[in-house]
């Protein structure tokens, strides 16, 4: 439904139902939700791709599972269990005290590490449950044809297969500003050669080459953010006119300026001279420095890189980085 597609973690039922169950949001995260700067769940996926079938699946056969009489049989503890009262007086957080969703997320990651054996389980367990006992471990055994092996989905598992979905997603922002600002024929060398050092196709270059290097590491690539570019781009073209220094004097005031809220930010300068690919030559001169390198492989999530080119030719770039 439309209104389960915004959920905000500040809501007290859903901070106190899923928000305190790292699973839950793990799981929401693998299904299409994305947090935005207002700590706000926003479902960005698709219903009809795997990943969100995967995750309803799970969910719908733990709740058949989980009906108030199974709940009864499957729960070794009290249906109404007197609850706990912390420090102060005030009844214990629901994280702590609800059992029973404790046990859904258990059953949760049970049917993702092994759909087959859940599955022979659950069937097994409906005709043969003793009183106060558990349901049944998922079947060890080999499944008919002994060439195949059951999946085990863990929750490390399933973040590693929402990156390599992003990776495999990851969009060449060179290729999209090509298409909209230098699709018209070239008629002469010399357009050819404005449209390679255009300094703006140079910028998005860079951060391609930053996405194809975090990628060869297993991480998410970086979305482009026009507000932080800006910055950015004000910044080179200071450099570049000589009216500041080649330094990162001043990149509080720059991240300060930025148009989202953040949690972090890191900055990544570069100039070079007489170099065809100017974009490729600062994205490896990154890589080949450790400061760098961490500013390249860290844990953000949006960047926004200016490029902008001296009266000698030298290219001064600044890339800034932003996790939200």
């Amino acid at each position: 439904m439309p209104k389960f597609r915004q959920l905000r973690k500040s809501n007290a039922r859903f901070a106190a139902e899923v928000g305190c169950h790292p699973q839950a949001l793990a799981l929401m995260s693998y299904a299409g939700f994305e947090e935005d700067a207002e700590a706000t769940m926003i479902f960005k996926g698709d219903p009809t791709r795997e990943p969100f079938k995967r995750v309803h699946e799970a969910l719908q056969e733990a709740g058949e599972t989980l009906s108030p009489k199974a709940a009864e049989a499957t729960s070794s503890k009290p249906a109404r269990a007197a609850p706990q009262v912390a420090s102060g007086g005030y009844p214990a957080p629901a994280c702590r005290r609800d059992a029973r969703r404790q046990h859904i997320a258990a059953l949760t990651e049970m049917r993702l590490k092994d759909p087959r054996g859940f599955q022979e389980a659950r069937r097994s367990s409906r005709g043969n449950r003793g009183v106060g006992g558990t349901l049944a471990r998922p079947s060890t055994a080999s499944p008919a044809a002994p060439s195949r092996r059951a999946q085990h989905f863990t929750l490390s598992d399933l973040e590693k297969m929402r990156v390599q979905e992003e990776i495999a997603g990851m969009p060449s922002y060179a290729d999209e500003y090509r298409l909209s600002h230098q699709s018209a024929p070239a008629t002469n060398y010399s357009t050819l050669v404005a449209r390679s050092y255009d300094p703006e196709l140079i910028a998005r270059q860079a951060l391609d080459g930053t996405n194809r290097y975090r990628a060869s590491k297993g991480l998410p690539p970086l979305r482009w953010n026009d507000g932080i570019a800006r910055i950015a781009r004000d910044h080179a073209e200071q450099m570049a006119s000589g009216a500041a220094p080649f330094s990162h004097d001043g990149v509080d005031q720059r991240f300060r300026a930025y148009p989202v809220a953040h949690q972090s930010a890191a900055e990544n300068l570069a100039l070079n001279n007489g170099i065809a690919d100017v974009a490729g030559a600062a994205v490896n001169g990154w890589i080949n420095s450790p400061g760098h390198e961490r500013n390249l492989s860290g844990r953000f999530n949006l960047c926004g890189i200016g490029a902008a080119r001296a009266s000698n030719g030298t290219f001064y770039l600044t890339q800034l980085f932003a996790a939200t």
